[in-house]
């Protein structure tokens, strides 16, 4: 793997793995190479945030900008990377190590 400088974008923090980690991740890439691959496909019932929706997209209408469900849905995976920002990591080259 090429070495990437990660502080390109922006100031960084550098984790060494625990042993644990780094054994987790051994088994996480054997089964990843050898178990078939599975899709989940959850529901999830989006009545209100449609409604809510619609009204902030009758605000904007005149303004030219479309509110769309994708908005909200980036909204839910940037609170989520904030709460948990190990999910928002890089292995680094030599594999001992995260980049956060």
């Amino acid at each position: 793997m090429p070495e990437i400088d990660f502080s390109l974008w922006g100031e960084i923090e550098t984790q060494k793995l625990t042993k644990i980690n780094k054994l987790t991740g051994e088994f996480l890439h054997r089964n990843w190479v050898t178990i078939p691959h599975v899709t989940q496909f959850d529901e999830a019932d989006i009545t209100d945030m449609e409604v809510f929706r619609k009204g902030l997209a009758a605000d904007y209408k005149e303004k030219g900008i479309r509110i769309t469900p994708l908005v909200f849905m980036m909204k839910a995976v940037v609170s989520a990377l904030k709460e948990f920002p190990r999910f928002n990591s890089s292995l680094d080259s030599s594999l001992t190590s995260i980049i956060t």
